[in-house]
């Protein structure tokens, strides 16, 4: 939810692993634009389960497992 640019990020990650290395992302269920401190607001950039796993798929990443939680979902991937 840090990151704008989702693909690149994913990329990065992907040439970091090392072959069978794993990749665990957990995804927010609160998809607000803000985060509010009460004196400011920091811009975050929502992740969408669907959007990311595209990514992974783009990038080279395998998905093994996605399992939902009651405040997040959590993407397990691996890299063949």
């Amino acid at each position: 939810m840090h990151m704008q640019a989702k693909q690149e990020c994913i990329n990065k990650v992907y040439s970091l692993l090392k072959p069978k290395g794993h990749f665990i992302l957990s995804i927010d269920k609160n998809q607000n634009e803000y985060i509010d401190y009460g004196d400011r607001k920091i811009k975050i950039y929502p992740d969408k389960p669907d959007d990311i796993k595209e990514c992974f798929i783009n990038s080279g990443l395998t998905l093994s497992d996605c399992i939902e939680t009651e405040f997040a979902y959590i993407l397990v991937c691996l890299k063949p």
